[in-house]
């Protein structure tokens, strides 16, 4: 594990990424965070399934932008997307359980791209789910590595 004076970085490694995995981490954003961000990028194609997820889910919209980096993510030759924030709630975690079973699945063309979680506008965890790289931003480590491993959810070595 990689450490940083300010706070900790914890890179994780799903070993059993399943649909168990995948709603045990959406759990832990639930307990622990209170915005989560969804992409839609122009630069490459998206289904009509795309848009009616976004509109299912617009009641917990706080902002959406046109910009050219994200979690995760920076576009370059300007290319933008539209960045959303949701505020986090039981019933938009139900929403994300019903339409994947696992983070690597929000890409595009038939979803919005890397649902990742924030806490008081800082990441904690982020998704960049084409290059399937899934990492935890914490100060609360151990926790957080307890949590982990009770749902055989492993950390990377670093």
């Amino acid at each position: 594990m990689k450490k940083d004076t300010k706070i900790n970085m914890v890179s994780i490694e799903i070993i059993k990424h399943d649909k168990e995995a995948y709603e045990a981490l959406l759990n832990l954003a639930m307990n622990k965070c209170d915005t989560a961000q969804l992409v839609v990028r122009n630069d490459v194609m998206k289904e009509t399934s795309v848009m009616a997820f976004t509109e299912k889910i617009n009641q917990y919209l706080i902002k959406a932008d046109l910009q050219n980096e994200w979690a995760g993510t920076r576009l370059g030759d300007g290319h933008t997307a539209l960045v959303m924030h949701y505020n986090v709630s039981g019933e938009i975690i139900r929403i994300f359980k019903e339409y994947a079973n696992s983070f690597f699945e929000w890409v595009q063309p038939s979803l919005p791209e890397d649902l990742s979680f924030f806490k008081d506008g800082r990441e904690m965890l982020i998704n960049t789910a084409h290059e399937k790289q899934l990492y935890i931003i914490t100060n609360d480590e151990k926790q957080i590595v307890n949590y982990l491993e009770q749902h055989n959810i492993y950390l990377m070595s670093m």
